[in-house]
């Protein structure tokens, strides 16, 4: 049996990008900075067929792990459709391999959770909505209220990674809809971190509806807080 990773992201046991690339053009994203660095990378959309099937090889004989998939880019971005580089039907070649390899755990994230109504999800995936505050901006409440109820992902987690813009409390009602939050820092040094009260008052937010809270150590926080839900809880 092959031993799982302990990816440095935190969160994550290891990621798979058979799927790349991403049109957002975030300033701080840091998979552009990996580009920068290593000119074989790219952030134009890309299906790679040659490492989905290595995933599916190398990961059926590994350890349960919880995988996150296409830390390289947004799988669910609006620039995937047919005829384009990326399509929805590779998206589903994707979806078909973790659900056989269902000793795992995969995860995705989006700035476009809209993008996830058109698949259905394995038992085993769950889908994160990325986001850099704590308000309810409307790619939250569109993957919240907007789509129908046999359309939702079967798990849903919030990302304020990089956390760059406090929470206005309005997004306190919405927790109940999430199944887990994370909270990160900006990667590099001389980033911005977000202050300790501002932390404090979106993990008080979670606490109250019962949501688990992984807070990463690039985020600054003073106190250790890395809980997983039950379905994402791997021993080791």
């Amino acid at each position: 049996m092959r031993k799982r990773k302990h990816n440095a992201i935190g969160w994550t046991h290891e990621t798979r990008n058979p799927i790349g690339g991403c049109l957002h053009g975030c300033s701080y994203c840091y998979a552009h900075r990996m580009c920068d660095r290593f000119p074989a990378l790219s952030m134009e959309p890309k299906f790679y067929p040659e490492r989905l099937k290595k995933m599916q090889r190398e990961l059926a004989t590994t350890e349960p792990s919880r995988i996150f998939v296409g830390s390289m880019g947004d799988m669910f971005g609006d620039w995937v459709k047919p005829g384009a580089a990326v399509t929805p039907d590779h998206v589903r070649q994707v979806l078909k391999v973790c659900a056989k390899l269902e000793q795992h755990r995969f995860l995705f994230l989006t700035k476009n959770p809209v993008g996830y109504i058109q698949y259905d999800f394995p038992r085993n995936c769950w889908c994160g909505v990325s986001s850099t505050n704590g308000s309810p901006d409307p790619k939250v409440w569109r993957l919240i209220y907007g789509l129908p109820f046999d359309k939702r992902p079967m798990k849903i987690f919030l990302s304020l990674e990089p956390y760059l813009q406090r929470h206005n409390g309005a997004i306190d009602d919405c927790f109940k809809y999430f199944d887990w939050l994370i909270i990160g820092g900006q990667t590099g040094t001389e980033v911005f971190k977000p202050p300790v009260w501002w932390m404090d008052d979106v993990i008080r937010s979670a606490m109250l509806q019962d949501v688990p809270v992984f807070v990463k150590p690039n985020a600054g926080y003073q106190k250790i807080v890395q809980e997983y839900p039950e379905g994402l809880k791997v021993e080791g």
